[in-house]
């Protein structure tokens, strides 16, 4: 009897199992029958182009250029001198390829915090690296003013008017692949026990920019006209 009661059971299991998947299939779309349709092309070529990190606008504000960095290989860590250049794609003409600058500040992780100032629909920003010293450049896509702050740039405010720097070498010693490679240069980044932090501030957006640098205590300022 008990034997009967389980085939009986075994068999309803089966029985329903099969009919909800039929229903599901009969009520339900494939992706080969979707009618949503997101438009997408290649808007690069040749070398490989990537783009990151994630928070960065890549996009200026008229989604015209898009922001990328192009490298002649992947499937390896870069190394300290390996530099890849900085560009972007003109969506207005035919996806032209423009060259901004190159660096050797970089990760595959967080690329070299390329993007746009947040309210400027001309100022690009990236890390690089000279005589084993981080830096950034402060560049104009319309104008090819390009300015070089003394320091490395990590994030900058909604508004952009400000920004904070980090210590790459030491990311890259206890996060490898978020760092930059090691430059064995003290003056590049700031040492153990020490607070270092970069503001950018944009004055009167349309006339001057306004840098401050803060380092224990001890303040910089760096004044440039750039038109935005």
């Amino acid at each position: 009897m008990k034997t009967i009661q389980l085939i009986t059971l075994l068999f309803l299991t089966c029985y329903f199992s099969l009919s909800a998947q039929k229903s599901f299939k009969k009520n339900t779309t494939g992706l080969e029958k979707s009618e949503i349709h997101v438009p997408a092309r290649v808007i690069t070529q040749g070398h490989h182009h990537w783009f990151g990190y994630y928070d960065k606008l890549q996009f200026d504000p008229t989604n015209r250029f898009v922001l990328g960095m192009e490298v002649g290989f992947e499937g390896r860590s870069p190394k300290p001198e390996d530099e890849i250049t900085i560009g972007m794609a003109d969506l207005k003409d035919n996806d032209k390829w423009v060259v901004l600058g190159r660096s050797k500040a970089w990760s595959w992780q967080q690329g070299c915090m390329l993007q746009f100032i947040p309210g400027s629909d001309s100022l690009v920003i990236w890390n690089d690296k000279r005589d084993n010293t981080f830096v950034s450049h402060l560049f104009n896509v319309y104008t090819k003013e390009e300015k070089i702050l003394p320091f490395a740039i990590y994030a900058l405010s909604p508004d952009g008017i400000h920004a904070v720097t980090t210590d790459f070498d030491r990311i890259q010693d206890t996060r490898p692949g978020y760092g930059c490679g090691n430059s064995g240069s003290e003056q590049g980044q700031p040492g153990a026990g020490q607070r270092r932090h970069l503001f950018v501030q944009f004055k009167n957006r349309h006339e001057k920019a306004n840098y401050f640098l803060q380092t224990n205590g001890r303040n910089a300022n760096v004044n440039r006209r750039c038109r935005q």
